[in-house]
């Protein structure tokens, strides 16, 4: 299945150092199920949406796994998920320990140079509003 390629954006009025300002802000065309991904590579392989299913869920919890375990995730093609910390600095290290310095746990990711390259290439159309209709 080819991809539109097309990232939609539309303008914002934000506020910057108490001055108003117009910027670009991406437009969200919908966000993809699993369910969906699972019947798109079962309709492009031969596998059936049961077993796409279940190979992908066992994926999912294998990655969520590795990353409990402190370990980074590379998907070749789609780029490396790992666990990361959000911090607070102290002055001293005898005052590091996780309740004064760990903010939160959360996952990163970092997309693969090619994944990049080709989001880069991508067509940036502005959104009317208006269903399918876009300018460039």
């Amino acid at each position: 299945m080819k991809a539109e390629n097309n990232i939609l954006y539309c303008p914002k009025q934000k506020k910057v150092f108490g001055q108003e300002k117009w910027v670009a802000t991406m437009v969200s065309k919908n966000q993809i199920s699993l369910n969906t991904v699972i019947n798109d590579v079962s309709k492009n392989t031969t596998g059936q949406p049961g077993e796409v299913s279940g190979i992908l869920r066992a994926y999912i919890d294998r990655i969520r796994t590795h990353l409990l375990e402190g370990e980074a995730v590379k998907i070749e093609g789609l780029g490396t998920f790992y666990p990361r910390l959000s911090v607070r600095f102290v002055e001293d290290a005898a005052e590091v320990s996780v309740n004064k310095c760990v903010k939160n746990v959360m996952v990163g990711f970092r997309p693969e140079k090619k994944l990049t390259t080709v989001v880069k290439k991508s067509n940036v159309k502005k959104f009317t509003g208006k269903e399918n209709e876009t300018e460039e």
